[in-house]
């Protein structure tokens, strides 16, 4: 049975922090102790690299739909 949570992990790890998943938050690469939220998106995007941040909005935006039929069942 998969959890609400697990329904916002990448299968692959999120770029610049190989051993986080989540696509909706996970601790910043240049703020220590604070949290990006749509990291991948969020890190294409300040690196100017649209290509990339599409791919991640689409990825993002099937974990949200992995999430919401795990709450609908």
């Amino acid at each position: 049975m998969s959890t609400f949570a697990g329904g916002f992990t990448s299968t692959g790890s999120l770029p610049g922090r190989e051993t986080f998943k989540n696509v909706i938050s996970a601790p910043g690469i240049d703020n220590v102790y604070g949290a990006d939220v749509f990291p991948a998106v969020t890190d294409s995007i300040n690196v100017g690299n649209e290509g990339a941040a599409a791919q991640w909005v689409d990825k993002t935006s099937s974990a949200i739909l992995r999430a919401a039929e795990i709450v609908e069942t």
